[in-house]
């Protein structure tokens, strides 16, 4: 044992197996009886500071008001939306034609320096969940 040790081979192997033996509680491996379980849906997120002061009873009937409330929320929004096209289809309508293609390029450039401004966030967003 003592000579295996000495040698770099027998160091970087005793290394290797040391980092697998430390690595292999955090492997991300489920056992059998963890997925036999079905997994906790997410009903929703508690309101800013509420997690802290808040106990399972009350947290449900958030949960639950929230649910309540979403749909017509939602609904809500997408008349917002609709409203706020109609308006800038007629905002847009008080133009000439020459003004209009001049705003339309200028939404075009700013949409693609958008664009470029987010692309390297994306690719750093990628290459660091590569790392992992």
């Amino acid at each position: 044992m003592k000579q295996l040790f000495s040698t770099r081979t027998g160091q970087w192997s005793l290394l290797a197996l040391f980092l697998l033996a430390c690595a292999a509680p955090f492997s991300g491996a489920q056992d059998a009886a963890d997925s036999a379980k079905p997994q906790a849906k997410r009903r929703g997120r508690l309101p800013a500071y509420f997690a802290a002061v808040v106990n399972e009873k009350q947290r449900e009937q958030i949960y639950d008001l929230q649910a309540k409330y979403a749909e017509q929320m939602e609904a809500l929004q997408k008349q917002l939306d609709a409203l706020a096209a109609q308006r800038d289809t007629e905002i847009d309508g008080v133009l000439t034609p020459e003004q209009l293609a001049e705003v339309n390029k200028k939404r075009e450039a700013a949409k693609a320096a958008r664009a470029k401004r987010a692309k390297p966030a994306e690719e750093e967003a990628e290459a660091a969940g590569d790392a992992n």
